[in-house]
């Protein structure tokens, strides 16, 4: 979790978490990552997918 301001844009903080749970937990235990439409990114996507094996 994270507080922010509400002008902070959420995209770049969702991805530096998954990446933070990613190093700390491992790779394989997120399978499947469930965004809405302002979360889409096209190359953090195909980095959860070609770096951690995250489906999005």
């Amino acid at each position: 979790m994270a507080v922010v301001p509400g002008k902070d844009n959420e995209c770049p903080l969702l991805y530096r978490m998954v990446e933070q749970f990613v190093q700390f937990h491992g790779k394989g235990i997120i399978k499947l990552l469930i965004l809405d439409r302002g979360f889409l990114d096209g190359p953090n996507i195909g980095r959860c997918k070609q770096e951690w094996g995250i489906d999005v």
